[in-house]
């Protein structure tokens, strides 16, 4: 049997209601399990880094940043 996973990726524009949403509707359109994709700029990145396109990264990072608890709580609705 073929499963099929929903990538939500960053989706969600750091908006946890906006996460639950698509989760339900993954669920409704019979996806088997759902995928996010998570970073932590404290930890992702060194606080000097300057390569190219580092910038607008560290901005997107930010910008679809959901708390670890929040996370955990998306995973337990995903269950």
């Amino acid at each position: 049997m073929t499963k099929v996973i929903a990538g939500i990726g960053i989706n969600h524009d750091g908006s946890y209601e906006i996460a639950e949403k698509l989760i339900n509707s993954a669920k409704k359109s019979g996806a088997w399990g759902v995928k996010f994709q998570y970073r932590n700029l404290e930890n992702s990145y060194h606080k000097k880094s300057d390569e190219i396109g580092d910038a607008s990264l560290k901005d997107e990072i930010k910008r679809a940043y959901i708390s670890p608890t929040s996370i955990l709580k998306l995973c337990v609705i995903s269950k």
